[in-house]
């Protein structure tokens, strides 16, 4: 299994759900649960505008971009 991180947030008054990134656009998948859970948890702690970080497991498989 890979999991990912999802934003919850608004955007000019509309909720928004937005993938975490890498720096090149593309969705950052996690091997483990742990990671994934650190991640979301640190952007968490460090969010300034009301942010909520969850973490989904993906079922397709993870592409070659696991970290």
């Amino acid at each position: 299994m890979a999991y990912i991180i999802l934003k919850h947030t608004e955007v000019s008054g509309q909720k928004k759900v937005i993938i975490v990134n890498d720096s090149e656009g593309e969705p950052i998948e996690y091997k483990t649960l742990e990671q994934a859970q650190k991640i979301a948890e640190l952007f968490q702690n460090n969010t300034t505008h009301g942010s909520l970080y969850e973490v989904k497991e993906i079922n397709d498989g993870p592409s070659n971009r696991t970290f």
